[in-house]
C-alpha cells in the first residue's frame, strides 16, 4: 500500500470518528448576518443591478399610466354617443384577446 492508500485510510478514519462522535454544530454570532449579506450581494449581481436604478421604475410608472389612460378611453367609449366607439368597446369586453390580435374594421 502506497502513501496514497495511507492518506486515504487516515481520511476515512478521521471521517468515521467525526461521524461517530456526532457533536452538535453551533453557529457563530454573526452567521445569520453573513449569510444574508452573501445572498444580497449575489442577487445584486444577477443582472438587475444595472436596470434597477432607473429603467425599471420608469417602465413600471409608464405602464401604470398607460393602463389608466386605456381605462379612461374605454369609459369614454361607453359613455359617448358615438356608436362605433361603443361597439368597439363592447367587442373589446366580449373578447379582449381576439380584439387585440385581430381588431375589427369599423
Amino acid at each position: 500500500m502506497g502513501s496514497r492508500g495511507k492518506d486515504l485510510k487516515k481520511l476515512e478514519s478521521a471521517l468515521f470518528s467525526a461521524w461517530k462522535e456526532d457533536q452538535p454544530f453551533e453557529f457563530g454570532s454573526g452567521w445569520h448576518e453573513g449569510v444574508m449579506g452573501d445572498i444580497r450581494s449575489r442577487t445584486a449581481s444577477l443582472g438587475c443591478g444595472a436596470l434597477s436604478g432607473g429603467y425599471v421604475s420608469m417602465v413600471l410608472r409608464f405602464s401604470a399610466i398607460a393602463a389608466a389612460v386605456t381605462i379612461l378611453f374605454v369609459i369614454y367609449a361607453f359613455n359617448s354617443d358615438i356608436t362605433p366607439f361603443r361597439d368597439l368597446a363592447m367587442m373589446f369586453f366580449d373578447d379582449p384577446a381576439g380584439f387585440i390580435i385581430a381588431p375589427p374594421a369599423v
